[in-house]
């Protein structure tokens, strides 16, 4: 079940809730996810907060809860953007905690391309060695009004306990299981807008 607000003094709200499946007594809750959002657009400036909760699905775990924060400022020149995010029990796995930052710009360069550069960074709760920091260079192209091609290369440096990697839902990426090993990619790909 979804809900969008109509758009008020620049502010919109959105709400979800997505119930399990679970037909166990007592247990009906487990895997039901929950999220709203507060958004905010006025001329080049917007911002928005988020939150999730996703209940366990298990009689182990925790319920995950997430929370973020961003804003994006568009100068016509440019436009920067960044977030916050605070992760607690990821995935239902007690203390599975991290805090998450990015800052990022994007450069117009011409009428159809645009120069995307992107410094992010992770720490794991209550591991040392946990954190890790990425940073992406990218250039889209816009053949039309719904295509666009782009290349991006990223690393990632990871410390001694941490394993991020490129990895996405898609299944693209490189498997890095070694904690404190670095990640490097080249993606290239097509986006059209149906």
């Amino acid at each position: 079940m979804v809900y969008a607000s109509p758009t008020l003094g620049g502010f919109t709200f959105n709400g979800m809730a997505s119930l399990g499946e679970s037909s166990t007594a007592g247990q009906k809750s487990f895997g039901n996810l929950y999220s709203a959002s507060v958004n905010y657009a006025a001329g080049p400036f917007s911002a928005a907060v988020a939150t999730m909760m996703q209940k366990r699905s298990a009689t182990t775990g925790e319920d995950a809860k997430y929370a973020l924060v961003s804003s994006a400022y568009d100068f016509g020149t440019l436009k920067l953007y960044g977030l916050y995010q605070i992760v607690r029990n990821q995935g239902t796995v007690e203390a599975n905690d991290r805090r998450e930052a990015m800052f990022g710009v994007n450069v117009p360069v011409s009428a159809q391309g645009t120069v995307a550069a992107a410094l992010g960074g992770s720490r794991i709760s209550g591991v040392d060695g946990g954190s890790a920091s990425q940073f992406s260079l990218g250039y889209l192209h816009n053949l039309s009004k719904r295509t666009r091609v782009y290349a991006i290369a990223s690393r990632i440096n990871n410390s001694s306990a941490a394993t991020y990697t490129t990895d996405s839902a898609t299944g693209a990426g490189p498997v890095n299981t070694v904690g404190g090993q670095d990640v490097k990619a080249l993606m290239l790909g097509v986006r059209h807008a149906f």
